[in-house]
């Protein structure tokens, strides 16, 4: 899903920066140091700015 949206999205300079941080993000969910909930809520932040 994630990568579908990330797919989805032009890659102007803020983009590819959020795209980066979103990236990031999911490490750390991956890593179980930020939450499900967590996690959904920064992705939707950043992707609302896109």
């Amino acid at each position: 899903m994630l990568g579908e949206q990330l797919g989805q999205l032009q890659q102007g300079p803020a983009a590819a920066g959020r795209v980066a941080q979103i990236a990031k993000l999911a490490s750390l969910h991956d890593a179980g140091i930020l939450t499900d909930e967590e996690f959904a809520k920064k992705k939707a932040e950043l992707l609302e700015r896109l």
